[in-house]
């Protein structure tokens, strides 16, 4: 997360510059970088360094973070809240994954778990079923689920995906689906 939180302010400085919109673009786009060849945190109390996907991927988790917070000024309070508290520490990456808890208030250890210590990436499933929309999470373990927003049928709508099946209403609706690529995760039309 260290690693991320640094390759995350190029997004804040983007965002200064030039905008939410494309800083979260340039965000995305760096999300091609990651290779996912082993998880980002190494094994301890031996020379691993983990996954150079620590920069991008970490940057990931961070955005990821941010978005569920969804509140930028709490986001920022928490960015300034950790350097008074652990300026010029080492600190371990359990020490900052509770802090993050403890101060967003969120339940994301299953994003830590997913995200830094497996290469998995989540795949949202989705399909049709006479008139509704199924849709699951798959590659993932156990516990993780990430609110996704989707365009269906022309309204925003938000999806808490689980490992589940779970069901949206279409009605005599078309079945325009389209997914936001907010997170870092992979769409599958089954």
């Amino acid at each position: 997360l260290h690693e991320g939180f640094t390759t995350y302010s190029e997004t804040l400085f983007a965002e200064y510059w030039f905008g939410k919109g494309k800083a979260f673009q340039y965000c995305r786009g760096e999300w091609k970088n990651i290779k996912n060849d082993k998880p980002v945190i190494g094994t301890y109390g031996v020379h691993d360094a983990g996954s150079g996907d620590k920069y991008d991927k970490g940057s990931a988790v961070v955005h990821t973070i941010r978005l569920m917070m969804d509140d930028d000024e709490k986001f920022r309070a928490m960015l300034h809240k950790m350097n008074d508290t652990f300026y010029h520490k080492q600190i371990t990456s359990k020490q900052m994954e509770d802090f993050i808890i403890q101060f967003s208030g969120l339940e994301l250890q299953p994003i830590f778990d997913q995200y830094l210590r497996t290469t998995k990436i989540p795949v949202v499933e989705y399909s049709f079923q006479e008139d509704e929309m199924i849709y699951r999470f798959t590659n993932i373990v156990d516990e993780f689920t990430l609110p996704i927003r989707a365009r269906i049928n022309g309204e925003e709508v938000e999806l808490e995906l689980t490992n589940e099946w779970q069901t949206y209403p279409l009605g005599n609706r078309d079945r325009a689906v389209k997914f936001l690529d907010e997170f870092l995760v992979e769409i599958k039309k089954l």
